[in-house]
């Protein structure tokens, strides 16, 4: 993993931390400037919300948890500075998801399948 996109670390106990992992998309407001770059650390930018992006998430998590570790990912999505969400990223059954689940969540449900389907093959 590179260091600069390596997620910030936090002590939480001598046997646990919390890993701090921080993505936004492409278009969600972002300044370039938060971006991580080869020798700067920042936000890892993600190319969009599509299955493969979730597996790279849930294998980034996965190659830096250890037992007993708390991870936050911080996803920044959808455009800055304001309340409405556009049609576009409410669209029912995008990509195959659920009736009525935006976006977000079947990306959101795509982490947590990538995340189990990670565990079972470290085991």
């Amino acid at each position: 993993m590179n260091e600069a996109a390596a997620p910030a670390l936090l002590s939480a106990s001598a046997a646990s931390r919390v890993l701090v992992f921080a993505f936004a998309c492409k278009g969600s407001g972002v300044p370039p400037a938060w971006l991580a770059g080869l020798d700067k650390p920042g936000v890892n930018l993600l190319p969009d919300l599509s299955p493969a992006t979730a597996r790279f998430v849930a294998g980034r998590i996965a190659a830096a948890k250890q037992i007993g570790d708390l991870v936050v990912a911080s996803i920044h999505w959808g455009g800055n500075w304001g309340y409405v969400i556009p049609s576009t990223q409410r669209t029912p059954h995008w990509n195959g998801s659920s009736p009525g689940m935006s976006k977000s969540r079947a990306f959101a449900h795509r982490q947590r399948l990538a995340r189990r389907d990670a565990r079972c093959n470290l085991a």
